[in-house]
This record gives structure tokens, sequence and C-alpha cells, in this order.
């Protein structure tokens, strides 16, 4: 074990998490968002490259027939997102959102982890229904995101 990965898992006890190791250096988790939505959480440390990375992985896999759609929804979510992004594999489905950090020479602390942690589950929490949505060919990418990022009630005019 390295440092990343003990001081990784120092956060998750800390949070009293449960969670699993999952292979050399990993550690998986299932997370329950605000709205009853529920997704595996994988933590990577990578010890030689000095580098740690958070992922919230999408429960089902997006159709092949859906991949386009669930493509234009994560470009378009993506764009100007500030923390992470929602990555797409196009040949098995599989969608994630990603949280990553370069920690060489800086304090493992527990705010470090909670910088990368929880902005990663806060996004994939207020995305889950679109994604869900348009993976299931229930919604076009730019109607799901809409309706996200501009809900009911919210002022969308410039000012």
């Amino acid at each position: 074990m390295g440092r990343i990965f003990d001081t990784a898992m120092g956060f998750f006890d800390q949070d009293e998490w449960n969670y699993e190791e999952a292979g050399k250096d990993l550690l998986q988790t299932v997370f329950e968002g605000e709205r009853d939505q529920r997704w595996f959480c994988v933590a990577q440390a990578r010890e030689a490259e000095q580098q740690f990375l958070f992922f919230s992985i999408f429960p089902e896999r997006v159709d092949e027939a859906h991949r386009t759609a669930a493509m234009e929804f994560i470009t378009r979510a993506n764009f100007g997102m500030l923390i992470g992004n929602f990555e797409l594999d196009l040949d098995d489905g599989e969608l994630r959102f990603k949280t990553a950090i370069d920690i060489e020479d800086s304090a493992l602390s527990y705010e470090l982890w909670r910088q990368v942690v929880y902005p990663n589950l806060a996004t994939m929490d207020d995305y889950y229904a679109g994604l869900r949505a348009v993976s299931r060919g229930e919604a076009l990418p730019i109607e799901a995101l809409h309706a996200i990022e501009n809900p009911p009630g919210s002022d969308t005019r410039a000012n």
C-alpha cells in the first residue's frame, strides 16, 4: 500500500463509508444520492504518477442504439464544467463521471480528498435522471440537459 491509498482509506474511514478493496490501489463503494439513486464508485490511487482519481459509475450500460445521444448529452454537460468530466466507453457503453487530482508535493488531508470526492457525487446526482432518460432513449439530449440546468422556476435570463 502506498501513501495516497492509505490516506484515501483514512478519508473514507473518517466519513464512515462502507467500502472494499477492489484490486491494487482501488477501493469500491456504493453511493446513494439525494433522489434515491444508487451507483458504484471507485477510488484509484496512482502512486507512481502521484495522482488520485474518483469515479461515479452510472449503473446502466448505454445501449449501442443510444450512444450517440449519450455522447451529445455528456459533451454538452462537460462544456463549461469546472470540476470533473463525464466519460463514455463507446465499446461497452460504460458511462461515468471522473474527478482527479495530481498530488505531487501536496499535503494529503481530509479536505483534499473531500474536494475530489464530494463534487463528483453531487454532479452524478444532479445529472443522473438526464443520463438515464437519454441512455434509454426517453429524452433528447438538449431537452434532458435543459431540464437539469434550468429547472422550473429558475431564472434563465442573462443579467
